[in-house]
């Protein structure tokens, strides 16, 4: 049975062959930039024709996904995603396009990682916090703030400002770093 890193290397070495520019996004990117926690998806931004989508769809039919053309076709068409699941481990790969100036910006924006001896693209820390901070979930408010606190010597922080700012979550963002000052505070 395949793992997490199985999958990632399978995938981006694919990707990474066919000169494709893809960030993994979600959990995979909070625990890239150091924050350990759990999940049984990959999530991906992939900038792709649907004719080139379609040959993807294929080959992770041919490794073992439930994944066809079609439905990979139906998702760009309608800009949402399409998910491809693992058969023997049920790891679920969350795949869409870039759609807009957000996930452009992503894109652009991406860190090449080494995760687990191989390079793929993640999308970078301060869009990870900023997306993470936009869905607002508790998981995802504790994502955005364990990044902020593992990556703050390395976080572009205007950058990040200005797309919390644009993305209307700077209070958020005001939030956390109050939240991480108290608790620096309280632990002296």
């Amino acid at each position: 049975m395949r793992n997490m890193e199985d999958i990632l290397e399978l995938v981006c070495k694919y990707l990474n062959e066919h000169n494709t520019e893809y960030a993994i996004i979600g959990g995979m990117a909070v625990i890239a930039f150091g924050v350990p926690r759990t999940t049984m998806d990959a999530d991906y931004i992939i900038n792709m024709e649907i004719e080139g989508m379609k040959r993807l769809a294929i080959f992770l039919g041919e490794h073992g996904f439930f994944s066809t053309p079609m439905e990979i076709e139906i998702a760009l068409i309608e800009r949402s995603h399409f998910t491809a699941i693992e058969r023997s481990s049920l790891i679920r790969l969350d795949i869409k396009g870039v759609y807009g100036l957000r996930d452009r910006r992503t894109i652009k924006n991406r860190r090449m990682v080494e995760y687990n001896g191989f390079e793929m693209y993640f999308a970078s820390p301060e869009d990870t916090i900023a997306h993470k901070l936009l869905y607002g979930s508790e998981q995802d408010l504790k994502d955005a703030e364990g990044i902020y606190v593992r990556q703050l010597s390395n976080l572009d922080t205007a950058y990040l400002e200005e797309i919390c700012d644009e993305m209307e979550v700077g209070k958020d963002l005001i939030l956390i770093r109050k939240r991480i000052a108290n608790h620096v505070d309280n632990s002296r």
